[in-house]
């Protein structure tokens, strides 16, 4: 069976639908909560869901779903309603209303994020790292593939897949003393080390933060890809070892701001040289 969730998300204060806001849908369970599916509202506060019931069917306790809902804008959570959960919904279309607070406009202030540029030599995708601590585990072939009948990729292949990857690693100080040792996706438990992973950096931003970029690297041309939660893209090619033009890009991709209005988000980036072997790119994001 195929489910259908429509509603709508409105201010608890006066009523008003409350647009640009994602509405997640979970199933409550006695252990691990399951994720059904989640959605954007539209202007008037109305959004729409579906999932298939093999979203959270189980053998011998779940033969229906017991449905709530939580209401983000951005990472804010605005309302919950896992203490008034729907319990046992047969019905394959409902409708629902939210109630939840107005969300306050994004705070915008600085940033600085120091990259350099690096090697990391006889890089393997499939075995970036030699020594690991259970229960990670590289150099495997979970599909079983001609010659990997054992699950294991052997070591010849291994290293023909051998490169010297280039990548952004990011440092904590402007002297690039103190790299991140943070992980970039922090469920991953196959995550390589800091320094043996490719890509080397991933900056997790928000709306109306302005961004500066400082990059220390050898001659060479690199560039980053930027891509903010509005869903606007933009690449920012940076010269190495010479002289960068001011460069302005902006990226126009049409996106839906807090109130709903569909538009151009500006975005712009600015590369300046500061030093020798050193760029600093600013970028700035409004919705």
């Amino acid at each position: 069976m195929r489910y259908e969730i429509r509603g709508e998300v409105v201010d608890s204060f006066t009523g008003d639908g409350i647009g640009g806001v994602r509405v997640e849908t979970w199933d409550k369970d006695f252990g691990l909560d399951d994720y059904l599916g989640s959605a954007t509202t539209r202007s008037d506060g109305s959004f729409s869901i579906s999932f298939d019931e093999s979203a959270f069917h189980d053998i011998f306790f779940d033969h229906w779903p017991d449905l709530y809902f939580k209401v983000y804008c951005y990472n804010e959570l605005l309302a919950s309603t896992e203490d008034s959960v729907l319990w046992n919904v047969k019905q394959p279309q409902i409708g629902v209303k939210i109630k939840a607070h107005h969300p306050k406009p994004p705070v915008c202030d600085e940033r600085h994020i120091y990259l350099k540029i690096e090697r990391i030599e006889s890089y393997s995708p499939v075995k970036p790292q030699e020594k690991v601590v259970p229960p990670v585990q590289y150099g495997r072939d979970c599909a079983r593939n001609h010659g990997h009948e054992n699950g294991l990729i052997p070591q010849a292949e291994i290293d023909a897949r051998s490169l010297t990857a280039v990548v952004y690693r990011e440092y904590l100080d402007s002297g690039y003393l103190i790299p991140k040792p943070n992980k970039l996706i922090a469920a991953d438990i196959n995550e390589p080390a800091y320094t043996h992973r490719v890509p080397g950096t991933v900056i997790y931003t928000r709306p109306c933060q302005r961004l500066k970029i400082h990059v220390w690297g050898t001659p060479m041309t690199c560039r980053i890809r930027c891509i903010c939660t509005a869903c606007a893209m933009a690449s920012i090619p940076t010269a190495r070892g010479r002289s960068a033009p001011r460069r302005r890009i902006t990226a126009g991709a049409p996106t839906r701001s807090a109130q709903g209005r569909r538009g151009p988000t500006p975005t712009t980036c600015r590369t300046t040289r500061s030093a020798p072997g050193r760029s600093t790119i600013t970028r700035t994001t409004w919705i």
